[in-house]
């Protein structure tokens, strides 16, 4: 309603008309309807863009909204582009480690922990930890600070486990080259073709697979 009355008696590239665009797009994405958000978002930005232009705050924070629509359905690599892009610009506007930035960097730290970089996501949450510290006294804001603590202690594990898995599968692997090696390097007899059959040749897909490192090894 806020932004019907707005869009009705204010211009439509007005800068209140895109904070009620922000408002409506964060909203829905809220309620599991991102998808509807984003044009919505994308008006927003647009606007800020062309009155604020792309390196105030106020278009940053456009981009942020833009980015919790693409990330609520999916697109998540957009939704980091954009938080790059928002992040980039709060690092010039506010001082360092300012508290504004909390906020978007855990969205950012959500974001790359869905494309799968762990690690970056890890090290992006301990930030927001260590400057809600610069700027909190104890107890304030302490559900934000714990949820970052929460994010942290399973982005550790979930690396942990990544990184035992691969050591192992490692292991595995060295052990099975190391015994088919074994094996093609003892004597062979030369093999008589022309008494037991006619030579075929084997086209076949080989892959990464310690499956498929077996199969190479028998082919050669």
């Amino acid at each position: 309603r806020a932004l019907g009355l707005r869009y009705r008696y204010l211009d439509f590239t007005h800068g209140l008309v895109s904070e009620s665009m922000n408002y409506c797009a964060e909203s829905l994405c809220a309620l599991g309807r991102g998808v509807e958000g984003i044009p919505l978002a994308l008006h927003a930005v647009e606007i800020r863009r062309t009155i604020f232009g792309t390196t105030h705050p106020a278009y940053a924070h456009a981009l942020s909204v833009l980015a919790s629509c693409y990330h609520s359905i999916g697109r998540s690599f957009d939704a980091r582009d954009c938080l790059e892009k928002c992040l980039e610009i709060c690092e010039v506007a506010f001082q360092r480690n300012h508290a504004n930035i909390i906020p978007n960097l855990m969205n950012y730290g959500n974001v790359l922990r869905s494309t799968g970089d762990l690690k970056k996501a890890r090290s992006v949450y301990q930030r927001a930890i260590d400057i809600h510290q610069l700027n909190f006294k104890e107890g304030q804001q302490a559900s934000r600070l714990e949820k970052c603590r929460k994010e942290v202690d399973y982005l550790t594990d979930k690396i942990l486990q990544l990184e035992s898995s691969t050591s192992q599968s490692d292991d595995v692997m060295n052990d099975l080259s190391g015994g088919l090696m074994k094996i093609v390097l003892q004597p062979q007899a030369p093999a008589d073709v022309e008494s037991v059959g006619t030579p075929v040749i084997v086209f076949t897909d080989i892959g990464r697979d310690v499956d498929d490192e077996l199969s190479l090894v028998l082919l050669s």
